[in-house]
């Protein structure tokens, strides 16, 4: 069955185009159709072909650097031998960080795919995201006993505390057009 709005192919069973939200007209009892407006993806189109993967060569590099100790410079050796503890929470958030990259391509994919699960993939991907920028400023001033909350701490919180809510609202609205397995 084909789109009405941008001509999509789309599966015979879809109640809303794949590609941009129009619902996808059939007869009704008198045969007429019913009009609907559709919804816009342009947001879903920028997350999928844009942001997730950003976000994912991001968490990648980042965990790198972080099990490495490139953020302390030539002064890693000295950082670990000086805090206790403070290599083995590198080594623990650096590995986070790549396992959620992979969790971000994961739920790129289905969201890409319109699976029935990824609304539900996003919110928690960004959930987590929040949980792991708030531990590891925790964990490392409670290690280092250095206070390291500062603006960009707070401006990454914030980030993906604002992303969850904008994306909860947005995949909420298009539930409907989430329905492969």
């Amino acid at each position: 069955m084909y789109c009405p709005v941008c001509g999509e192919n789309n599966p015979e069973q879809a109640g809303f185009c794949q590609s941009c939200g129009a619902a996808m007209t059939l007869p009704g009892p008198e045969g007429s159709t019913a009009e609907t407006k559709p919804l816009g993806m342009k947001w879903h189109k920028f997350m999928i072909y844009c942001a997730l993967f950003l976000a994912a060569l991001s968490n990648f590099s980042g965990g790198i650097q972080t099990i490495s100790g490139i953020q302390y410079g030539e002064d890693a050796e000295w950082f670990y031998f000086l805090y206790n503890g403070l290599k083995a929470l590198d080594v623990i958030y650096g590995v986070l960080l790549i396992a959620l990259a992979g969790f971000i391509l994961y739920t790129r994919r289905q969201l890409a795919r319109m699976k029935r699960n990824a609304p539900k993939l996003i919110v928690t991907l960004y959930a987590c995201t929040l949980l792991m920028s708030l531990a590891y400023p925790c964990l490392l001033t409670a290690i280092t006993g250095i206070n390291v909350f500062n603006v960009s701490v707070v401006v990454n919180l914030l980030a993906s505390l604002v992303m969850a809510v904008i994306n909860i609202c947005y995949y909420r609205k298009r539930s409907h057009l989430f329905v492969n397995f």
